[in-house]
């Protein structure tokens, strides 16, 4: 029983995962471009800033939790393959928004410097 239990919440951590990870990572875009408009005003502390930065690792770290625990939960293939997808468009946003907080990145695509 405690199996099948199992396998239960791997699928639900799954399903909420693909369905919550692409939202936050929007969120995260925002909090992105509010962190540089934050970043670039003279007038705020390096207190801001850097509240600011921690809350945009913290939105995505929370996009992170529910596939990683589907992952560890229970190994039905189902709730592996959906919780792999998730982590893998997870893994290219954060490489979208640190090519953009490079340079390298814009809204028209990636290109080299």
């Amino acid at each position: 029983m405690t199996k099948r239990g199992s396998v239960r919440v791997a699928w639900i951590f799954s399903i909420i995962g693909i369905v919550t990870t692409p939202v936050l990572l929007f969120f995260e875009l925002v909090m992105w471009f509010l962190a540089a408009m934050v970043g670039a005003e003279p007038s705020n502390t390096d207190f801001v800033r850097v509240l600011f930065v921690i809350i945009v690792v913290a939105i995505a770290l929370a996009a992170l939790v529910c596939p990683l625990i589907a992952i560890f939960s229970q190994r039905a293939t189902g709730p592996l393959v959906i919780a792999g997808i998730t982590l893998a468009g997870w893994l290219v946003a954060q490489l979208y928004f640190v090519g953009m907080a490079v340079g390298v990145c814009s809204f028209e695509g990636c290109f080299p410097a």
